[in-house]
């Protein structure tokens, strides 16, 4: 038996032997639109399965971006995929009103049952393929083969929800890595990172902003301006329409939210009780926009969350329909581990370990920061060996980002970045700024970088 004769069949069976007409407009919502749904079984459907050939589009368009990109598109950029498929008559005029009563049905179901989904599809298509199997596992058990037999109805369980964890065939996806770049080198391609609100800062950044499923760390002594500057991220993201989710494990979360107002406004701190009227206009001016993404803050005391427990956090946000964009945790010294070890440097790895994968999990851009030690803070610049407790947190995050400031800059409201090392890009970068702290503002302007 041949290599391809040895694989599992599993779509070969229309969705109307086990789905009714309503439940595939569903399906093929989530297709579209949810990202959990689509990273685990975007393989385990096929757009001929479909009963409604206009729902089958669909799906095939935005399989295609999801093989590109890997996410589903949004629901302006499905619009445009479909509007070229017509146009290279990939789809024939005479369904283009089908498609689009198609579109407006999907934009209207509501994503709240992501993982049953999950289960639904994966039911279906291990069914489809356990089929399958008997026939093919007959004839070898006929030949006598009945190792190969066992093999093949062994697959069936391995079929499905595998999502990030798939193995991927580098020489084959060449070109579809080749075309991805394509279309980034002539400006077609939707930015994958979540901007930090300034250009220049973006432009650095191998995402053009901070990258989904990864983890970015900013390092400082006491009092630098960590959680200054994850909340100001935090509020750029969200001014950009991107959703975040703040976790706060060290400040109040009435203090973060006057945090937040004092930056938005541009007000100092010790000012916002005289200047509230001023506050509450530059927030219904922001809100006026409409355009701005959720903000979410939740605060927990120090060392009562672990991993596990944002994981519950945010299945909470997800299950009211929104899906994050950026997951801030300040920060991550002041978390516990899933499981205690009893040695407290493996705790930390293992807390930031299982927080990185918290971030790749849900595909959100993560924040989180750590103190330097006392030789950081008093250098010049600190570099990755100044992390406090255990180096290996610096190891596991994908960048880190070092806060430093001499006395004299400080005087003058200044401080230094320094790209102290990241996996996708040039490191040793120094990005000197101005700030405004007393206005929540870590980066009131860009001096120079070096």
């Amino acid at each position: 038996m041949s290599a391809s004769e040895f694989e599992l069949e599993h779509t070969s069976v229309s969705l109307s032997e086990r789905f009714d007409d309503a439940f595939q407009v569903v399906l093929a919502a989530y297709y579209c639109r949810d990202y959990r749904f689509v990273t685990q079984v975007h393989d385990l459907v096929e757009p001929k399965q479909f009963n409604n050939m206009a729902l089958g589009f669909l799906v095939a368009a935005a399989g295609r971006f999801y093989k590109l990109y890997k996410q589903p598109p949004s629901m302006t950029t499905l619009v445009s995929l479909i509007t070229s498929d017509v146009k290279d008559k990939v789809i024939r005029k005479e369904y283009v009103s089908e498609v689009t009563a198609a579109i407006k049905k999907i934009n209207e179901i509501s994503l709240t049952d992501s993982q049953y989904m999950v289960d639904q599809v994966t039911l279906f298509a291990r069914s489809v393929a356990f089929d399958n199997a008997m026939i093919k596992a007959a004839e070898l058990k006929d030949k006598g083969d009945f190792d190969k037999a066992m093999q093949i109805m062994e697959k069936v369980k391995h079929l499905g929800g595998q999502g990030s964890s798939e193995v991927y065939d580098y020489f084959s996806e060449s070109a579809t890595r080749f075309e991805a770049r394509e279309k980034k080198a002539i400006g077609e391609a939707p930015p994958q990172g979540i901007t930090t609100g300034y250009r220049a800062l973006d432009a650095l950044l191998y995402h053009s902003g901070w990258g989904r499923k990864e983890m970015t760390l900013f390092m400082g002594f006491a009092k630098s301006g960590k959680s200054t500057g994850m909340g100001e991220f935090s509020v750029n993201a969200a001014l950009a329409g991107f959703n975040v989710l703040y976790i706060s494990l060290e400040v109040h979360k009435e203090i973060i939210a006057d945090r937040f107002d004092a930056r938005l406004s541009e007000t100092d701190m010790d000012e916002l009780v005289d200047g509230r009227d001023r506050v509450s206009k530059k927030l219904k001016e922001i809100g006026a926009i409409g355009k701005v993404g959720k903000m979410f803050v939740v605060q927990r005391p120090s060392g009562s969350v672990s991993p596990n427990d944002v994981v519950r956090i945010v299945e909470g946000i997800i299950s009211t329909g929104v899906a994050l964009d950026m997951l801030v945790v300040d920060y991550a010294d002041l978390m516990k581990s899933n499981y205690r070890s009893g040695d407290v440097r493996e705790d930390v790895k293992s807390i930031y370990t299982d927080l990185r994968a918290v971030f790749d999990t849900y595909n959100v851009a993560g924040i989180t920061a750590s103190q330097t030690n006392r030789e950081g803070g008093s250098s010049e610049v600190a570099t990755m060996m100044h992390a406090a407790d255990n180096v290996e947190k610096v190891r596991i995050a994908d960048l880190v980002i070092t806060i430093n400031k001499t006395e004299e800059e400080k005087a003058k409201g200044e401080a230094r970045l320094f790209i102290a090392g990241s996996r996708n890009q040039k490191g040793d970068v120094s990005i000197r700024i101005e700030q405004n702290l007393d206005q929540m503002r870590f980066i009131k302007r860009i001096i120079d970088i070096t």
